[in-house]
C-alpha cells in the first residue's frame, strides 16, 4: 500500500434475525446484510438497518459495531470482512458522503419496498431511501471506489464478493472475528 492509499471495509453478515431469514429464504444467499466502514476492527461501520434492537421496523441509517447491538448479539453469525484500497481523494469522498448522512436534519429512511424490488430484479428510483447493500453500492460507486456492475439499487450483500477490487480479509463468524480483533491477532493480508 502506498502512502496515498487508505482502506475501506465491508462487513457481510447473516444475523439469523427474522428479516435475515426471510431474505435468505428468497435469495439463498450466504450473507443478507452489509456494513461499510473505515476501520478493520469493525467498530465504526455504517448501514441501513433496524433502528431499534427488538423491532424490525422502523429502519434507517445506523452506526454498527460488532461488539454490541444486533451484530454483537449474533456471535455465531457467518460473516466476511472485505477490504478495499482507495486513494485519499476517494476515501475522503466516502467519508464526506457518510458524514453528510450523519449530519442531515432528516436522515434517509429504510427502503422496505426497495428490498423486495431488488430481490425481484426491479430497479428502484432514487428516492433517498436505502437498504444496506443499496447504500454501500451507491456510496462506493459514486465515489469511484468501485465500478458498479449493475444499478446500486439491485445490489445484494453477496454481490460484493464478485468484485475484483475487494480482498477477502476474513471469513468465519462474527464472534470469532470479534475475538481475533480483541486479542489483536487480526493480521489482514497484503497490508490491509
Amino acid at each position: 500500500m502506498t502512502r496515498d492509499q487508505k482502506n475501506l471495509y465491508l462487513l457481510l453478515s447473516y444475523s439469523n434475525t427474522v428479516a435475515s431469514r426471510i431474505i435468505q429464504y428468497f435469495t439463498n444467499d450466504d450473507y443478507t446484510h452489509c456494513s461499510l466502514g473505515f476501520d478493520r476492527d469493525c467498530t465504526d461501520m455504517y448501514s441501513f438497518a433496524r433502528l431499534y434492537r427488538h423491532f424490525i421496523l422502523p429502519g434507517g441509517f445506523v452506526r454498527e459495531d460488532i461488539r454490541k447491538g444486533i451484530l454483537g448479539d449474533c456471535t455465531g453469525a457467518p460473516c466476511a470482512l472485505l477490504g478495499l484500497r482507495v486513494n485519499d481523494e476517494i476515501y475522503e469522498k466516502v467519508k464526506n458522503d457518510i458524514g453528510a448522512l450523519l449530519s442531515a436534519k432528516k436522515r434517509p429512511s429504510y427502503d422496505v419496498l426497495g428490498v423486495f424490488r431488488c430481490y425481484r430484479g426491479k430497479e428502484s428510483e432514487d428516492s433517498g431511501k436505502y437498504f444496506c447493500s443499496h447504500f454501500a453500492a451507491k456510496i462506493l460507486g459514486q465515489s469511484g471506489a468501485i465500478t458498479l456492475k449493475k444499478p446500486a439499487s439491485l445490489y445484494r450483500p453477496a454481490d460484493f464478493l464478485g468484485h475484483a477490487e475487494f480482498e477477502a480479509l476474513y471469513i468465519g463468524t462474527v464472534g470469532e472475528l470479534r475475538d481475533i480483533i480483541l486479542e489483536q491477532k487480526f493480521q489482514p493480508t497484503a497490508g490491509m
